[in-house]
């Protein structure tokens, strides 16, 4: 697959499991996407890295060492002190790297996931269903992906799914307090009031702030 669709397959789903818009999670994400592809200096973290690329490309197959559960393992252990800074940075380091190579296993060539079992895994089992790299099948992937990131990080920013949902459907007093307890220490909120006074029956109509 192509480097762009797994760094929108990444962010998506970092995205979507974590319920963030942050752009420094998301492009921790994106690194993470990258790294299986350190086995090739063809690539574009391989050229960056050409002296590690160019070592594994001699010592191991295309999509075998660093395209595995052993390989995302590793990279959850070395990257641990990340929880300290935030545990999301952490996630998204190793979910980024999971899908970076986990993707590939739909391709023709599939992924040797169990290394050092030599065995590939490739999705599905009717080979003319697999993904060939910059074929229509791959930019429909992409496509989709790009989508989902986007919806995804525009809910998020606006308050998330549940948020939405709940000012589309449910424009009640109750939602307008809990908009209110979340946002009012820190943003300007404008209420339009339309109602009356239970005390004097008094009617009240107004946008207040």
């Amino acid at each position: 697959m192509m480097s762009l669709t797994h760094a929108a397959i990444a962010v998506s789903t970092v995205s979507l499991s974590l319920g963030t818009a942050d752009g420094l999670v998301l492009a921790t994400a994106l690194i993470g996407s990258q790294l299986p592809d350190l086995d090739s200096t063809e690539s574009f973290v391989g050229r960056a890295l050409f002296p590690v690329a160019r070592w594994l490309e001699a010592h191991y197959p295309h999509r075998s060492v660093t395209h595995s559960f052993v390989a995302t393992a590793g990279l959850a252990l070395c990257a641990s002190p990340l929880v300290g800074v935030h545990w999301h940075y952490w996630v998204a380091l190793v979910v980024g790297h999971f899908t970076g190579w986990f993707a590939d296993a739909f391709t023709k060539s599939g992924v040797a996931c169990f290394f050092p079992a030599t065995a590939r895994m490739v999705i599905p089992g009717n080979p003319r269903a697999r993904l060939r790299s910059q074929s229509p099948g791959e930019y429909w992937v992409l496509a989709i992906a790009c989508l989902l990131a986007i919806v995804s990080i525009n809910l998020t920013s606006a308050g998330g799914v549940s948020e939405q949902f709940g000012r589309a459907f449910f424009q009640d007093s109750a939602t307008a307090a809990q908009v209110f307890h979340k946002y009012g220490s820190t943003q300007q909120v404008r209420v339009q009031v339309e109602g009356m006074k239970v005390a004097t029956a008094e009617q009240v109509v107004g946008v207040f702030t």
